[in-house]
Order: structure tokens, then sequence, then C-alpha cells
């Protein structure tokens, strides 16, 4: 699979908040990820699945296809 075909992974709001998430992840200090069910609640967004090794391409602070 290509990095293009991966589900995007947006941590926080660009900017330094999301660099230090981003920076963690590619040094391999953060391995995983969690939400809060009332963020997608509020959103009116599914509650994602449990996925073993799910694979994701994650979205730097300039990535354009963030917008």
């Amino acid at each position: 699979m290509e990095h293009d075909d991966l589900p995007a992974l947006e941590l926080a709001f660009p900017g330094p908040e999301r660099d230090r998430g981003v920076a963690a992840i590619l040094n391999g200090r953060k391995t995983a990820l969690t939400g809060l069910l009332e963020i997608y609640e509020h959103a009116g967004e599914a509650v994602p699945r449990l996925v073993v090794a799910e694979r994701f391409r994650v979205v730097e602070r300039d990535d354009p296809r963030s917008r």
C-alpha cells in the first residue's frame, strides 16, 4: 500500500502541538492513540473500531492535503 492510499491522521491543530506529536510518532515515543467518546458524539462522527496494527499517513503542519 502506498502512503497516499493510507487514511490521514491529523494530530491537534496545525502548529507546535501537531509538530511535537508528529515528532513523537516518527522517533517511536508515540505508538498508540486514544480519543474521547464525547468528542465523537459531539461531532456526530462514528466511533472508530479497534484495528490492531492499522496504519495511517501522518499529516504534518504544512501538508496541503490537510486543508
